[in-house]
């Protein structure tokens, strides 16, 4: 019924058929508890952190095998062998698993937490908020919605 070709997003019949999707991620999270704006969708994509340098250059590279566990248009949570303080200002990049390769955006750490409890690879979830304004259309068109 959808579109096969690489524009499948400009067509009418797949654009219809989304507005449910695009409603959905796009809504409050349910429960007065929540503090998200956005929907969390699972996601396995790759990234390189930097630490933002002088007006929004990249800085040191932080790490470059770090993973995307879920996504929304605010932020995602992210999987990384390093820990990141919270409050860090970072550079990122995404990988070639994501809709637009080498998509690069700005962030800013909300939380971090140590996951498992092996001390030889120790594991760190971080929460990265979406600081500029152009990552939520990417992110928006790597989730299948209308732009």
């Amino acid at each position: 019924m959808f579109c096969r070709k690489e524009n499948f997003v400009q067509c009418h019949q797949y654009v219809r058929g989304c507005g449910y999707l695009a409603g959905t991620i796009r809504a409050e999270a349910v429960g007065a508890e929540s503090r998200r704006r956005h929907r969390r969708m699972p996601a396995r994509v790759s990234l390189r952190l930097f630490k933002a340098g002088a007006e929004g250059r990249p800085g040191a590279m932080l790490c470059d095998d770090a993973r995307a566990v879920d996504i929304s248009l605010g932020g995602l949570r992210l999987e990384t062998g390093t820990k990141i303080p919270v409050n860090r200002k970072l550079l990122f990049v995404f990988g070639e698993d994501f809709t637009v390769p080498r998509w690069s955006g700005e962030g800013v750490v909300r939380w971090s937490k140590q996951r498992g409890s092996s001390p030889e690879e120790p594991m760190f979830h971080a929460g990265l908020a979406f600081t500029d304004s152009r990552t939520p259309q990417a992110v928006s068109r790597h989730l299948g919605l209308p732009i």
